[in-house]
C-alpha cells in the first residue's frame, strides 16, 4: 500500500517551495536578512529563513519515522510545522492520517457502506466526540485571537476532527460476525475485520478496552473507549467481551 496520503506529498512540495523562494530571492537581493538596507523586518526575515531551513528536513525525518514509530512520527511531524502556520497544516494533517493507517497496515480493512447483519455490534458514540470537538474548537480560536500559529492547526484538526466523528457516527464501531472481529480504533483510521481466533482481549482501565490482535509479524495492540455506553450498549459489550478469548 502506498505510506502516505496525497496531502503529504502537497504539503511537502508546498514546504520545498517556501525554503526555495526565500533561497532564490536571497540570492537574487530581493530579499536581504542582514540589515544592510536598513529593512525594518531584516531580523523577521532572518528568523523565517531559519525556520524554513529547519523545519523541511524534520518533516524529512518525520516521514521516514513513520515505518517504525508512527506516533512519534506525528509528533515530530506537528512540531516540524507548527512555526509555518497554517501552510504546513496541509504537510501535518496529511502525516496524522498517514501514520493512524500506517499503524494498522497488517490488518484487513472493512467496506462499512456493506450491509452486514452482526451479531453484535456497537456504534460509534456521537455525544464523545461532540464533547472533544467543542473544548478543542474553544481553545483553537484562543490560539488563534492570541496569534499563536498552534492556533490555526487546532481548529483544522477540530474541523477533522468534527468532520471524520461525523462520518464514524453512522458506522460499526465494535462488532461481531460469525468468526469475525469488527473495530475501528478512531476516527481517522479504517474499520478493521480480524479473525476472532488472532484476538485476545486484555483488560479494561479507566474506560478503554485493550485488545491483543495478532498479525503474521507482531502482536498489535488495539484500544476502544466506549464512553457514555447505554444499559443496552452495555449488555452488548459484554456480549462481545464474551464472544472473544482472554
Amino acid at each position: 500500500m502506498n505510506k502516505f496520503n496525497l496531502y503529504v506529498w502537497v504539503g511537502l512540495v508546498l514546504s520545498a517551495s517556501i525554503l526555495g523562494t526565500l533561497v532564490y530571492m536571497i540570492q537574487t537581493g530581493e530579499l536581504i536578512v542582514d540589515g544592510s538596507n536598513g529593512a525594518a523586518n531584516a531580523e523577521l526575515m532572518k528568523t523565517l529563513m531559519i525556520i524554513a531551513c529547519v523545519s523541511f528536513p524534520i518533516q524529512l525525518l518525520s516521514m521516514m519515522l513513520m515505518s517504525y514509530k508512527p506516533r512519534l512520527s506525528i509528533a515530530v511531524a506537528i512540531i516540524s510545522s507548527i512555526a509555518l502556520m497554517p501552510i504546513t497544516i496541509v504537510f501535518a494533517m496529511g502525516m496524522v492520517f498517514s501514520a493512524i493507517r500506517w499503524r494498522y497496515h497488517q490488518l484487513t480493512p472493512f467496506d462499512t457502506t456493506i450491509n452486514v447483519d452482526f451479531d453484535i455490534s456497537l456504534p460509534f458514540n456521537k455525544r464523545q466526540n461532540t464533547l472533544i470537538v467543542i473544548p478543542l474548537a474553544i481553545v483553537s480560536i484562543a490560539f488563534i485571537i492570541l496569534s499563536q500559529s498552534l492556533g490555526m492547526f487546532l481548529f483544522v484538526l477540530t474541523i477533522f476532527i468534527g468532520f471524520f466523528g461525523k462520518r464514524a457516527s453512522n458506522s460499526i464501531y465494535l462488532a461481531i460476525k460469525d468468526a469475525h472481529f469488527y473495530i475501528r480504533p478512531n476516527i481517522f483510521a479504517h474499520c478493521y475485520r480480524i479473525p476472532l481466533q488472532d484476538v485476545k482481549y486484555v483488560k479494561s482501565e479507566k474506560g478503554k478496552m485493550y485488545f491483543d490482535v495478532q498479525t503474521d509479524t507482531e502482536v498489535l495492540q488495539l484500544t476502544a473507549t466506549p464512553a457514555n455506553a447505554t444499559p443496552e450498549e452495555q449488555t452488548k459489550l459484554e456480549e462481545l467481551l464474551n464472544r472473544i478469548q482472554k
